[in-house]
């Protein structure tokens, strides 16, 4: 069921183990999930200095994060490790080890997986996911984030279907960018990419073969899931 509440969630400093966030990803990726306030006497030293002078709302989204993180990895048998923000502000994984963290409005999420844990005969070797809340990717925005045809297919439907399903491409897409990054240390432009949404699943299609990530594949498969006030997608490369 897609339509799902989330489980409760502690607002102490735990992250709970997230199964159906992990059921989007291949086997042997871990998922855990925390919803904050929190605070950072959690951080390690390194980690302190990466939000020394950042907003409040910063440093929670930050210590919610590296909490599941630190949480999924642990799930994967290795000991408490800092995740340090690298110059580029993205995270940096434990040798041998990828992952992805998001957040949005106190709710955090991250996922981890050994780089050789296979999978069907293939290894992970790249984790995207994304949080979005449903109703914040407004129309206004559109131009900016999808392609006309993207466009197109969200205003034939209703209020209610094209708030949630605008939501999961931009999602969709930021999943992506994430896995992809941690692979090519490339950005790409929201348009490079077109999102088409199947009944619990999507699948992006390159359109800027000149990408870096485009010499990987031209089409990569994620997953999704609705929950009453937020999205979440996920995508292994």
């Amino acid at each position: 069921n897609l339509n799902r509440a989330l489980p409760a969630i502690s607002t102490s400093l735990i992250a709970l183990p997230a199964p159906h966030i992990a059921a989007r990803f291949p086997a042997g990726v871990a998922a855990f999930e925390a919803q904050g306030p929190f605070t950072r006497d959690v951080l390690f030293d390194i980690e302190q200095s990466s939000v020394e002078h950042a907003v409040e709302s910063r440093v929670h989204e930050f210590v919610g994060g590296r909490m599941c993180a630190r949480a999924a990895l642990a799930q994967l048998g290795l000991p408490p490790v800092s995740i340090p923000s690298g110059l580029d502000r993205a995270p940096v994984w434990p040798q041998g080890f990828v992952g992805s963290i998001s957040h949005s409005r106190g709710y955090c999420v991250a996922v981890a997986a050994r780089v050789n844990d296979i999978d069907q005969g293939r290894s992970i070797v790249a984790l995207g996911v994304d949080v979005e809340q449903v109703g914040e990717v407004l129309p206004e925005l559109w131009p900016q984030l999808m392609r006309e045809e993207e466009i197109i297919g969200l205003q034939s439907l209703d209020a209610n279907a094209r708030a949630v399903k605008a939501s999961l491409i931009f999602s969709a897409k930021e999943a992506f960018y994430k896995a992809q990054y941690s692979l090519t240390g490339e950005w790409v432009d929201f348009c490079d990419a077109a999102i088409e949404i199947l009944e619990n699943s999507f699948v992006l299609h390159i359109r800027n073969v000149d990408l870096p990530i485009a010499r990987h594949s031209l089409s990569f498969k994620g997953r999704f899931l609705v929950c009453p006030k937020h999205v979440v997608t996920a995508l292994a490369i």
